[in-house]
């Protein structure tokens, strides 16, 4: 039982069931990220490395609907327990195991966030200019 207090549900369920079915669903994927944000973040002495793939998939939809500043910030706030869980790793070594903030997705996070800031800032120079 201990376990299902340190898993992100949404509608009961863990969130891993949604990825490829909801896939496409925005809000169901928001859904998933404040889940998974809202466990990482409750927990002070033990830490589990936040999951990027619900927020790499959301900074994917906000990318094909050019809302670039939803972007931005999607990716800043994974990025945020991303850097607070390698802090929390370098201070407690001996929890160290497979770190999700490692992978591939987490990469294209962190290289998706100046690419979405520059798009956005070119974004707001063009509403300005018209």
């Amino acid at each position: 039982m201990a376990a299902m207090r340190n898993q992100p549900l949404v509608n009961g369920k863990p969130v891993h069931a949604y990825i490829e079915s909801h896939k496409h669903d925005i809000d169901m994927m928001l859904e998933c990220c404040q889940a998974i944000e809202n466990v990482y973040w409750s927990h002070e002495g033990y830490k589990i490395g936040p999951e990027p793939a619900y927020f790499e998939r959301v900074a994917i939809l906000y990318r094909k609907s050019k809302n670039y500043s939803r972007e931005v910030a999607i990716c800043e706030r994974w990025i945020a327990m991303a850097e607070n869980f390698q802090a929390w790793l370098g201070e407690n070594p001996e929890m160290r195991r497979a770190d999700v903030t490692q992978g591939s997705r987490s990469k294209n996070i962190y290289e998706r966030l100046p690419k979405a800031q520059e798009l956005l800032k070119k974004q707001r120079e063009r509403a300005v200019d018209e």
